[in-house]
């Protein structure tokens, strides 16, 4: 299979520390990423703004008719998000904050439609659809660090928000990757172990017209070959949620340094 030059390169070299495979990511002049076959389609590094207003990210989730409610949350959650009002730039870096406080906010029941709802926690949810359109033959890195006891995911999420291909999920304990091709199907995923994601992480997925590789820093977690959206445009979908009951759940931060989105030309 035809992988981007990097991963090439990663799946070599075992003891690539984290600052090393960024580098090689990061700086790879482009004529060598079209030797490979690839382009850069997207690259995002969070330092040509500091609020969503001049930015490529859009609060809340995307529907395919403009009218429905995009900044929403679910019954079944602790947490409101409030607009991309915890969504902060930092020092380059992208933060979406989870914090405890009490506030009434728009939710989605699957039975009632939308309600007003009393929620516990605030936080966020972006997404960058009406600036990036990824399809089947791309490569897309994250550079990102999870804090606290608590949901922090980045997806690839289409506007009827199935199918989707998780670029990681952390549920506060465990760590997931995985992808949903139909309302029909389970979701398929596999849980990655041996790792701390409250450290710098590099999380990669390849997503080929017939399999989707799964790589953190230099490592293949998963591989493969069923239930692969196909036709399908994706968008980058960034949030933090909490689910109800659990008295585990902790305030935290969702932090991403950088993006990368190749494109097999």
């Amino acid at each position: 299979m035809d992988h981007l030059f990097f991963l090439r390169a990663l799946l070599r070299r075992r003891l690539m520390t984290t600052p090393q495979l960024e580098k090689l990511i990061k700086n790879k002049p482009d004529e060598e990423i079209r030797s490979e076959g690839y382009e850069l389609q997207y690259a995002e590094d969070f330092n040509n703004w500091t609020d969503l207003a001049h930015s490529d990210w859009e609060p809340g989730f995307v529907y395919p008719s403009k009218e429905f409610t995009s900044v929403h949350s679910y019954t079944n959650e602790n947490q409101a998000y409030v607009g991309g009002k915890n969504v902060e730039v930092k020092d380059s870096k992208l933060i979406i904050h989870t914090n405890r406080e009490k506030t009434e906010a728009p939710a989605w029941d699957p039975k009632k439609g939308m309600v007003m709802q009393e929620f516990d926690y605030t936080s966020d949810a972006i997404n960058n659809a009406s600036k990036l359109e990824v399809e089947v033959g791309s490569v897309i890195t994250v550079k990102a660090r999870c804090h606290g006891l608590l949901n922090h995911g980045i997806y690839l999420r289409s506007k009827n928000h199935i199918p989707f291909i998780s670029v990681f999920n952390y549920t506060g304990r465990k760590l997931f990757c995985g992808v949903k091709a139909n309302i029909h199907s389970d979701e398929n995923k596999k849980e990655i172990t041996g790792l701390q994601p409250l450290t710098d992480i590099i999380y990669t997925v390849v997503w080929n017209e017939n399999e989707i590789v799964w790589l953190v820093n230099n490592l293949e977690v998963y591989r493969t070959l069923n239930l692969i959206p196909k036709g399908e445009k994706l968008y980058l979908h960034l949030y933090s949620f909490m689910f109800k009951g659990l008295e585990w759940n902790t305030p935290g931060e969702l932090d991403v340094d950088w993006i990368r989105v190749y494109k097999k030309l």
